[in-house]
């Protein structure tokens, strides 16, 4: 039986890391034209640009792209 002396713990802090719907949705959209910028880069010729070095910009814009739904959706998850 617990003391009733004992001084009641506080309930835990609300999360304010939690992005807002508003935040979600540009990190989405985001996303949405990294994406899009990848494909076009990879599609379509350049001649300034090589296609190694178009490759190797598509894939850091989709590992940026990996990183940012991780990071909103670990924020956004509440821990239960």
């Amino acid at each position: 039986m617990p003391d009733p002396l004992a001084p009641i713990p506080p309930p835990p802090p609300e999360s304010s890391d939690a992005p807002t719907p508003r935040q979600r949705t540009t990190v989405y959209l985001a996303c949405t034209l990294l994406v899009l910028c990848s494909i076009v880069l990879l599609l379509l010729p350049s001649t300034r640009l090589p296609l190694p070095g178009r490759i190797a910009l598509a894939s850091v814009n989709l590992i940026a792209v990996a990183v940012l739904l991780l990071v909103v959706r670990q924020k956004s998850n509440d821990p239960k």
